[in-house]
This record gives C-alpha cells, structure tokens and sequence, in this order.
C-alpha cells in the first residue's frame, strides 16, 4: 500500500473526532465535569451521568433504569438527545412514555443543579421594575462570580424600598443566584431588584413566572367594599409607640386619598413605614396589604386605623 494512502487512513478517523467535537478533543481545552442526578419514572428510579463543560451539556450517560423495553427506554433516548441539543431540560414528552420523559427530564436537572453557576466576567447593566419606577443596577462579575451589586438609580421608598434592595443584593451575592426571597412589606421593590440583576446577567425571566408573580400579586389584594357616603372619616389605632390617627377621603365608593394626622412612632422609620402603608392601601383599594419587615407595629396599626375610620 502506497505511503500517502497509509497517512489518509491514519488521519481521516482523526478529522472525524475534530469535527465531532470541535477540536477540542484532541487540543484538550475543553475541561468537562460529571454530575450525577436521579428521578422516578415509570418503572422505578432513573439515575444519569450529565457530562458538563462551560455551562453547556456535552453527553448525558443512562446509568440505570427499569423502563418498559422498547418505550419507556426509547423515550429516555429520545429525551436524553433533545435535551443536548436544545441545552434545555423542557424539551416534548414522547408519546405513550410520559412517566419516563418526566422522569429523565428531573434526573438531568437534579445533576445539573450540582454544577457551580458561573457568570460573565465584566461590569454589567441591567433594569427591573420596582414599586415607584424602574430600578437600574450594575452588577460586577470576576471569575464567574458575582462580586458587587450597585444602585444606579431607583425611585423607591426612603427606609422600605432601598432597604429592601440593599437586602436582596446582599442575599444575591451570598448566595450567587437570585432565587433568594423577597423582603416582607416591599415585595415589587425585591422583585425589581431580582429581575434587574437577572436583566444585567443576560438571564431572560421565565414567562411562566412573570405571570404566576403577576398573579400573585393581584390575588393578595382584596378590594375594599365602602358603603360610605362620600366624605372623609377619622379612625385611631396603636401603632408602635402611641395611637395612629388618620383621615381617609371616600369618593363613589373609593379611597381617594388617606391623610395621616397623627403618629409619634420613630422618626423616618415607624412614619416612613405608615406613610408607605397607606399609600398602598389607597393604590390597591384594600387593607390586605403587607406590612413592612421590622416596623410591623407602625404599619399594622396605620392598618387598623384606616379599618377603623372605615367600619371594618
């Protein structure tokens, strides 16, 4: 056999392997790690081997399954491949075998959650929206991690609203995600800060969850049914440190307005705190507002007081 046929024969399977996978192989710059994930399918407990590089699924190995021949083990092939090339654990469920897609879908995801979460290095800018308008943060990130949160601009209430960034970038950074909880009493100013951060990190919120927040939201607010004629009345409640007396306005029905009279809690915190409440009272139309984390008492009894000048 000639010297050059020898060398193609020699190479060409070599070609093969850099095309499939890109050079890497043979150059060995691609560095991938393996988790192990495991979930119920139809016929008992499905358990994989998720090969991971840079964020992105490189192989996913079946370790053990006890599926139906034939169906449930063909859809878990199928799944495994639609799952490597969208990059995405919500591919279609293969019919007949939901049981076993499920379950090879929560098993790649179990595996993938143990993978360390890294970001792009870089200053980056990214804006949600809060209760009082949009709230722009620049999000530093170095060695994949995210190092600093900054406010760059944000219009939220003074002692609620920018204590409430403050404690959910902190929350972001400790634990290098943002699924962190929301801060009580100024839940739109924590989901403004999370979805600016997210926006800043490319991440796209998911649809779904946009809706059920949104959903949420206006479920948690019961609309005042007033009687009343129109007028303005009184009404008195404690709050933190005396009685809370405010003056709530009612036209056709509605609150238009509350005027708080008197308060002798802490100065730009327990006020700051009444203040708050009841303009959320007046915007939602309802006293099933929260009441803000660690001025309970001041906001609780701004409450209480608008019920009272009410008759509830």
């Amino acid at each position: 056999m000639a010297k050059h046929q020898k060398l193609a024969m020699i190479l060409l399977p070599l070609l093969a392997v850099v095309i499939l996978f890109g050079g890497n192989a043979i150059g060995g710059t691609v560095e991938s790690e393996f988790y192990e994930g495991a979930a119920e399918g139809y016929g008992g407990e499905i358990r994989l081997r998720v090969e991971m590089s840079e964020g992105e699924i490189l192989s996913i190995e079946v370790l053990e399954m006890n599926e139906t021949p034939s169906i449930g083990d063909v859809a878990i092939e199928k799944v495994v491949a639609s799952i490597v090339e969208t990059q995405s654990t919500d591919v279609d469920t293969v019919s007949g075998a939901t049981a076993s897609s499920l379950g090879t879908m929560r098993a790649v995801e179990k595996a993938m959650a143990q993978a360390p979460i890294t970001y792009p290095n870089g200053t980056h800018e990214g804006v949600g929206q809060g209760y009082n308008g949009d709230i722009k943060l620049q999000v530093q990130v170095a060695n994949g991690k995210i190092q600093n949160i900054e406010v760059l601009e944000m219009n939220e209430s003074v002692g609620i609203g920018d204590n409430a960034i403050e404690l959910v970038s902190d929350r972001i950074i400790e634990s290098q995600s943002t699924e962190v909880d929301v801060v009580s009493g100024a839940t739109l100013s924590s989901r403004g800060t999370i979805a600016a951060v997210r926006d800043a990190l490319g991440l796209v919120a998911d649809e779904e969850m946009v809706e059920e927040e949104e959903e949420e939201v206006q479920e948690s607010f019961v609309p005042i049914q007033v009687s009343l004629e129109d007028g303005k009345y009184e009404g008195i409640a404690q709050g933190f440190d005396g009685d809370i007396k405010v003056k709530v306005e009612v036209v056709d029905g509605e609150i238009v307005d509350i005027e708080l009279v008197e308060i002798n809690d802490t100065p730009d915190y327990g006020d700051t705190a009444a203040k708050n409440t009841i303009a959320k009272i007046v915007e939602h139309q309802s006293v099933a507002v929260d009441t803000v984390s660690s001025a309970t008492a001041s906001s609780q009894g701004s409450i209480d007081a608008v019920k009272d000048a009410l008759g509830l």
